[in-house]
């Protein structure tokens, strides 16, 4: 069995990082809306996050174990950008 976490930092960093994602999925819907019902759009938009679908899930983490440590990453599924949260100091 495999588990994988992030540190403390780490949450830290991925927290700040995916507000600033949030802020710019939201301008670029309000710019090009999906076909959802106004009322949902703008109700998901007040709290600043983007509309996702039913499901809502926008972020992929890959853990990737080697043998000096475990590279972490996170993609946005609106953003399509990725912060690497990777802790190479304890490589």
């Amino acid at each position: 069995m495999y588990k994988f976490s992030l540190d403390p930092e780490q949450i830290q960093k991925l927290d700040a990082w995916c507000a600033k994602q949030n802020s710019d999925a939201v301008a670029a819907q309000r710019e090009n809306p999906p076909d959802v019902p106004i009322d949902l759009l703008e109700s998901m938009w007040e709290e600043g996050y983007p509309y996702g679908g039913a499901i809502g899930g926008s972020l992929t983490f890959s853990f990737t174990p080697t043998s000096l440590g475990v590279a972490v990453k996170v993609t946005d599924a609106h953003t399509n950008k990725t912060i690497d949260l990777t802790d190479y100091e304890s490589w």
